[in-house]
This record gives structure tokens, sequence and C-alpha cells, in this order.
């Protein structure tokens, strides 16, 4: 189980950073040809499958960062006696 907390995310940002880089190389390419076939190419479904994957990534990435906080809240709680404020006012 905790190497897949410290793989998972590791993962995640590794198709968030190569995701970018393969939506420019095969669905915009370069100069006034490029952008006509850009026209084309915005529905092409391995362009709708990169977006997609860069939207999920970067859900995943913000949800895995939740997660580590709350870990890291709860440890800090738990183990070294940490309190949490209470602001009543």
């Amino acid at each position: 189980m905790k190497r897949i907390i410290i793989a998972g995310p590791i993962v995640w940002i590794v198709i968030h950073y190569a995701v970018p880089w393969a939506y420019v190389k095969f669905c915009t390419p370069a100069g006034f040809i490029g952008f006509l076939e850009s026209i084309l190419l915005t529905n092409a479904p391995h362009c709708e499958a990169l977006r997609y994957t860069l939207s999920l990534s970067s859900y995943n990435i913000k949800c895995m960062s939740i997660v580590w906080g709350a870990s890291i809240l709860g440890y800090l709680t738990n183990n070294l006696s940490v309190k949490i404020p209470n602001n009543k006012i």
C-alpha cells in the first residue's frame, strides 16, 4: 500500500508533464499549414484523448495533494501532540 501512495503521484506527474508535449506534436503542427491542420485535428480521437488525459491528471494531482495534506495533519496531531486551534469567537 505504501508503494502505491508513493508511486501513484509520480506516475500522474509524469503523465501531466508528457501529455502537453504530445498534444503539441500531434495536434497542433507548426506553421501556417499546421494552423489549418489543427482545425481538422481539434476533434480527432487522439487529440480528445490527450485533452481528457491532461484534465484527469490535473484532477488526480489535486486530489492527491489534499490526501497528502490531510495525512500530514493527521500524523502531526496524532504522533507529535500538535493541537488544532479552537477558534470560537
